[in-house]
């Protein structure tokens, strides 16, 4: 055998898990380049949106607008690149220090909010002066010549950003967060054919599912499927709302809000305390609650209880309408 050949051999055997890592580094940069170049025909302009929505519904919608916006711009390609939530914020990171982002992003969580407050100043145009213009689209309707902002319902609140004095996103649709259920398990566990209509009603149902057990595998059912995702719902949309009162005693800016400072201050001065009945009721309901939530919820993710409601081990499970199409 020629000494070369063995010498390639050796360096075969001594690098072959290097080179099939570059092997498959090579066919996937040309498999993408291909299907992108199949996606954009020659002279098209083309913008990428970058996102965390894998819900079925809003990347449909995403493309509905897309296509409405080629019929009168037909030379632009809209692509979506939508990302998984858990590597969301690594694949921001990543492509903003690279170079390689997409032409818009959606910006605001996944990230601490340091460090979006960073790259907003790093990366991210300001898009104050157009949503205080008229949005040109509106043309011809009841509301063609208000400032863009002014056609949402917050006024575009959460759009603005106080560090940097300026609005840096566009809100992209406007959810409601609800319970679902599921009906027919609901049914065979409790005879009910309408879902509790009240609190205690609420929480009477869920003992119920709770001592109830899987005729087949002997599981017990779960009554509420959840994880620190979506306590987040139930807190902001069920418990916490009940301590809004606390604004009467610490609302010292008169903004109608009772922020983390003001709070730490009538704590301290004693206008506050946890026995407060409204900061004691917000508490026991997130007591009762949560205690029908399965073992370990806050160590669990968004997909691990989504799962375990596809799966019927669970009867109920609270997220946004954004949701709905996916359940």
């Amino acid at each position: 055998m020629p000494a070369f050949l063995k010498s390639a051999i050796a360096f075969v055997r001594a690098y072959f898990a290097l080179l099939v890592v570059f092997a498959v580094f090579i066919w996937s940069a040309i498999v993408i380049a291909s299907y992108r170049a199949q996606q954009t025909p020659p002279g098209s302009i083309v913008i990428r949106l970058g996102h965390w929505q894998l819900e079925a519904s809003v990347r449909e919608g995403i493309d509905e607008m897309a296509r409405l916006y080629r019929e009168t711009h037909p030379n632009v390609v809209i692509i979506q690149d939508a990302i998984p939530e858990g590597t969301y914020g690594q694949w921001v990171s990543t492509q903003l220090m690279g170079g390689t982002a997409p032409d818009i992003m959606q910006v605001g969580a996944m990230l601490p909010g340091n460090i979006w407050l960073s790259y907003y100043n790093r990366y991210f145009y300001p898009v104050s002066r157009y949503v205080n213009a008229p949005n040109p689209h509106n043309a011809g309707t009841d509301i063609a010549g208000l400032p863009l902002r002014q056609t949402y319902k917050d006024g575009m609140k959460t759009a603005y950003v106080t560090e940097m004095q300026e609005y840096m996103s566009v809100p992209l649709s406007l959810f409601g967060v609800r319970i679902f259920y599921n009906k027919d398990l609901l049914k065979q566990i409790t005879g009910r054919e309408t879902a509790p209509l009240d609190y205690r009603e609420f929480l009477a149902v869920c003992e119920q599912i709770r001592a109830a057990t899987n005729a087949v595998t002997g599981q017990p059912y779960i009554p509420i499927a959840g994880s620190a995702y979506h306590f987040g719902h139930w807190d902001g949309m069920m418990f916490s709302p009940v301590t809004y009162g606390a604004f009467r005693r610490a609302d010292f800016n008169r903004d109608g809000f009772v922020g983390n400072d003001e709070t730490f201050v009538a704590f301290k001065t004693g206008l506050l305390d946890f026995y407060y009945p409204p900061y004691a009721l917000w508490l026991k309901m997130l007591r009762e609650v949560t205690d029908y939530f399965q073992v370990g919820y806050t160590g669990l993710g968004r997909d691990e209880a989504v799962f375990l409601f596809a799966q019927q081990r669970a009867v109920f499970m609270t997220t946004g309408t954004w949701d709905a199409r996916s359940l």
